[in-house]
C-alpha cells in the first residue's frame, strides 16, 4: 500500500464561489469545480520526480471534523512529513480561514505533524501582520511550521528534503515573531520550465467533460505599468514548454479520462508566433479535437492577424482579453496599444469567424477602473458601447490598485505604477498597511469602488447567461453535460434557463456530490501512483 509523503489540503474558497442578486437567486458561479487548482497538482508531480508520493484532498473547508480525522486516519501513517493547506490569500481571508478551521488545525497539531501553507498569493510580511500577529493566534490555532509563497516546487522539494533528513537547512527565513515558522519564497527558488507535466489521478475524480488546466508556458514577455506579476519581462522563449512534454499530457487526460477540454495556463498565450506555431504542431498530432479557453492579448492580433482565425482553428471557444481600457491614453501609460478602434474589429472578426465554423466564440473583456487619465465619463462610456456589442460576451472592472511599497519587504514584484504614482499623474492621500488611496486628477479610489460596485450589478442583466458563470470552462461541472451542450450550442438561450438550470441542479449540491466521491475514494483506498521520470527524451505516463 502506498503511505504518503506529505498530504495537500485544498481550501474550497479556492476552487468555487456564488454571487448572488438582490433577489438571491444564483446567476453568477466563478472558478467552478471544475478549473481544478493547478498548483497542488503541479507539487505532486514534481514530488513523484524526486521519489515521493503525495495526496490531494480538495474540499479541507466542507469536511465535517468527524469525516476529516478519519481522513487522517486513513492516509497519515509513520512516513507523512507534514501536512500542506493550500489557501488562497486576501485582506481578510487568513484570520477568518483560521477561525472557521481551528479544530482542524487543532487537529493537526495533536497528531504532530508539520503544517505547511502555501498560495501563490502569500507574501511574506503582509502573511504575518493580517494572520499569524494577531491576539491569542497560536492559543486559538497552532504554530504554523512553513509559509511557502509563489511558484512552489523547489521550496517544496526543499522541505520534503529537509523533514526527510537528506538537507539539514530548509533554506526559509524565520519570521522574527514566531522563530519556528519559515517562509520560503518559491519564486526565487526557480524552477525547471521543461518539466512542467501535471498528472492527474483517479482519486482525482475526473469527468469526460470536465476543463483540466494545462500550463503552456510560464512568465510574460511583456512588463504592463500596472503589473505586479514575478515573472514579467521574459526576454527568450526559454518560458515555452516542449511540444513532446505537451503531447505527452493532452494524450495522458485523454486516455484515462477522456477529456478534451482544457483551460490554458498562460500568461499571454498569444504572445508571439513561435509559441502559437508550437502549439499549431501540437494540437495537429493529436488523435481528437481540443477546446480551450486562453488569456489574449489584444495587441498581438493585430501584429499576427493570421492569428484571429488560426486560434479558432485550434479550438479556442472562450477568451479573456486583457483590455484595461478604452481611452488611448490611459492605454498608453498602461504601455499597451493605442489602435482601440482595430483591435476591438480584430475580436469581432474572430467572433464572426468563429460563427462561419460553427463555433459560439465568448469574449470576455478585463478592464481596469482609474487608470492615469481616465475619467469616470470614458469609463462610462465604455461600459456602454460594451453592452451593445454581440462579440463581447461578458465584461469586468476592477479599481487600479496602487501598493504600499513601503511595506513590501518581502520578494514581491512591484509594478511600475506602484513604483512611481506621481509620474503617472496620481496624488496619495492616505497609505494603509499594503496599499495607498490616489487620486488621479479626474477620480479617486472611492469612485473606482462605487463604479466597479454598480457594475457588478447591472452586469446580471445583460451578459449572455453562459457568460454569467464566467468564461464556459466553468459549464461542464456547473451544468449537466447536456445541458451544457444545450445552452452551449444555442445563443438565444435566456437568463431565465440557467436559472431554471440552477434550480434543477444547484451549483453547490453538485460540488459536494465531488467532495463525497473524493472521500469516498479515500475511505475505499485508491491510491494510484505516479511513475514518471524528468524529462530526458520523451517518455509516456503510466500507472503502476
Amino acid at each position: 500500500m502506498i503511505e504518503y509523503d506529505a498530504i495537500i489540503f485544498v481550501s474550497t474558497d479556492s476552487m468555487w464561489d456564488t454571487l448572488k442578486d438582490v433577489n438571491k437567486r444564483v446567476l453568477r458561479v466563478t472558478n467552478g469545480k471544475v478549473i481544478k487548482a493547478l498548483g497542488p497538482y503541479r507539487l505532486r508531480t514534481e514530488a513523484a520526480y524526486h521519489g515521493y508520493n503525495v495526496r490531494i484532498v480538495e474540499f479541507f473547508d466542507e469536511f465535517s471534523d468527524e469525516k476529516f480525522d478519519k481522513i487522517l486516519d486513513a492516509l497519515v501513517t509513520e512516513k507523512t512529513k507534514f501536512i500542506g493547506i493550500s489557501v488562497p490569500i486576501s485582506e481578510s481571508y487568513p484570520i477568518d480561514f483560521f477561525f472557521d478551521n481551528k479544530n482542524k488545525f487543532k487537529n493537526l497539531k495533536k497528531r504532530n505533524l508539520k503544517i505547511c501553507l502555501g498560495g501563490q498569493g502569500i507574501k511574506k510580511k503582509y502573511f504575518y501582520t493580517n494572520s499569524l500577529n494577531v491576539k491569542d493566534f497560536e492559543s486559538l490555532i497552532c504554530d504554523i511550521d512553513f509559509v511557502i509563497g509563489g511558484f512552489a516546487e523547489k521550496a517544496f522539494i526543499n522541505v520534503l528534503d529537509f523533514l526527510s533528513g537528506k538537507t539539514k537547512t530548509n533554506l526559509g527565513e524565520p519570521y522574527s515573531e514566531f522563530k519556528n515558522t519559515y517562509y520560503l519564497h518559491g519564486t526565487s527558488l526557480g524552477f525547471d520550465t521543461h518539466n512542467l507535466r501535471t498528472v492527474w489521478l483517479p482519486e482525482d475524480i475526473i469527468e469526460p467533460w470536465h476543463a483540466l488546466p494545462i500550463e503552456i508556458s510560464r512568465g510574460c514577455i511583456f512588463k504592463c505599468s500596472f503589473c505586479s506579476f514575478e515573472l514579467n519581462g521574459k526576454k527568450k522563449f526559454d518560458y515555452f514548454r516542449r511540444e513532446e512534454e505537451l503531447y505527452s499530457e493532452f494524450m495522458h487526460n485523454y486516455e484515462n479520462f477522456g477529456v478534451t477540454r482544457y483551460v490554458f495556463s498562460d500568461d499571454t498565450y498569444n504572445d508571439s508566433r513561435e509559441k502559437i506555431d508550437m502549439m499549431s504542431r501540437v494540437i495537429k498530432k493529436l488523435p481528437f479535437k481540443i477546446e480551450f479557453s486562453a488569456f489574449i492579448k489584444p495587441e498581438m492580433l493585430l501584429a499576427y492577424p493570421e492569428h484571429q482565425k488560426i486560434l479558432i482553428d485550434q479550438g479556442l471557444i472562450s477568451q479573456s482579453v486583457g483590455f484595461e481600457s478604452f481611452y488611448p491614453e490611459t492605454r498608453k501609460s498602461f504601455k499597451k496599444g493605442k489602435q482601440v478602434d482595430e483591435m476591438l474589429k480584430a475580436i469581432k472578426n474572430m467572433w464572426e469567424y468563429g460563427n462561419s465554423k460553427g463555433v459560439s466564440l465568448k469574449t470576455h473583456f478585463l478592464m481596469i477602473i482609474g487608470g492615469p487619465h481616465e475619467t469616470k465619463e470614458s469609463v462610462i462610456n465604455g461600459y456602454e458601447f460594451a453592452k451593445k456589442q454581440k462579440y463581447i460576451s461578458a465584461i469586468s472592472y476592477v479599481p487600479l490598485r496602487i501598493y504600499n511599497i513601503e511595506n513590501n519587504t518581502d520578494h514581491a514584484f512591484v509594478d511600475d505604477i506602484s513604483k512611481d504614482p506621481e509620474s503617472f499623474g496620481y496624488k496619495i492621500y492616505e497609505k494603509n498597511m499594503y496599499s495607498v488611496k490616489w487620486d488621479n486628477g479626474h477620480m479617486n479610489v472611492d469612485d473606482a469602488y462605487l463604479l466597479h460596485i454598480k457594475y457588478e450589478k447591472d452586469l446580471r442583466t445583460w451578459m449572455h447567461p453562459l457568460a454569467a458563470l464566467g468564461t464556459t470552462q466553468t459549464l461542464p461541472t456547473v451544468l449537466t453535460e447536456k445541458s451544457f451542450n444545450q445552452l452551449y450550442n444555442n445563443p438565444d438561450s435566456t437568463i431565465d434557463d440557467l436559472l431554471f438550470e440552477y434550480h434543477v441542479n444547484p451549483n453547490k449540491e453538485i460540488l459536494l456530490n465531488f467532495r463525497d466521491k473524493i472521500y469516498q475514494a479515500i475511505i475505499d483506498g485508491v491510491r494510484t501512483p505516479i511513475n514518471i521520470e524528468r524529462y530526458v527524451e520523451s517518455q509516456p505516463i503510466k500507472f503502476a
